[in-house]
Parts: structure tokens; sequence; C-alpha cells
């Protein structure tokens, strides 16, 4: 039996505003064909339970709100092998994700390749919609994938 190959995960709290926008990235992803081997999935809050999500596949992209001190909507790779934070240093718009990545690195739950895909956050805040700029982010982020999965 082979393991799956890649996952896409969305994290975020979709009563949060912006924060909401790794769920909003995984509908639109969701709309499109992309190709065998892909599994997209709504991963909800940051927590645990991401290791449960990722277990056994090989590559895992995440999709987040990160505050990165750029324009609303901007997007960019991280490669979580190379750039992730020590201890508990906030690296997403909930500051849940570095404790997790620590965890995952102890129990030998490390993905061979973990991606982050950071969309910067206009506001996050209580609110059930994305800020126009993030909107556009989710687009942005969302064709950033398919263009990633061309490649390969």
């Amino acid at each position: 039996m082979t393991s799956p190959d890649l996952l896409i995960l969305g994290i975020g709290n979709l009563l949060m505003g912006d924060d909401g926008v790794g769920p909003a990235v995984i509908e639109r992803l969701r709309q499109r064909p992309l190709p065998a081997g892909v599994t997209v999935e709504d991963g909800g809050l940051c927590g645990l339970s991401l290791l449960d999500f990722w277990r056994g596949y090989r590559r895992v992209w995440l999709v987040d709100a990160v505050d990165m001190g750029m324009t609303a909507g901007s997007c960019r790779w991280i490669d979580l092998g190379l750039e992730a934070p020590a201890g508990g240093e906030a690296f997403d718009a909930h500051g849940d994700l570095a404790p997790v990545l620590a965890l995952a690195r102890e129990l030998g739950e490390w993905p061979y390749e973990l991606l982050l895909l950071a969309v910067q956050p206009q506001r996050v805040e209580p609110g059930l919609a994305l800020s126009p700029a993030v909107a556009r982010g989710v687009k942005r982020a969302a064709a950033m994938i398919v263009s990633r999965l061309a490649t390969e």
C-alpha cells in the first residue's frame, strides 16, 4: 500500500474574519479539478489534530493567515522545514502552529515536505466575512497552489 502523496490543508477560524482564509482557499480549490493524489481538507482551528490530518502523507501544504507585516492579501510560500520558528513564537494569526510543529518534530510526524502558504490578514476579529483584500488573496493563493501543482 502506498501512502497518499499530497495533502493541502486550510487552517483557520471562520468566525474571526480574515483568520478564515485557509478554509476559504480550500473551498475555492474544491471547485477545480486537481491532479490525482492531491487531497484538500479544511483543518478548522489549528491544534494538535493537525497531526492526525497529515499522518501518512508524504507532503503537506498548509494554508493559513500569517501576520508577515505585508499588504493585506499578500501571499508567500514558506518552507517550514527551513523557516519554522523556535519556541512559542506566533507563526500564524492565532499563534497555535509553532507548538504543533515542534511536537511533530519530536514525535517523528514531520512529512517529507511541509510548506505553508501564508496569507497576510487585514483584520482578525469577530466576524464572518473576509476583508476585501484578503478575499482577493484567496483567489491569489488558490492560483499559486494550482500553478505549483502544474510545475510538478
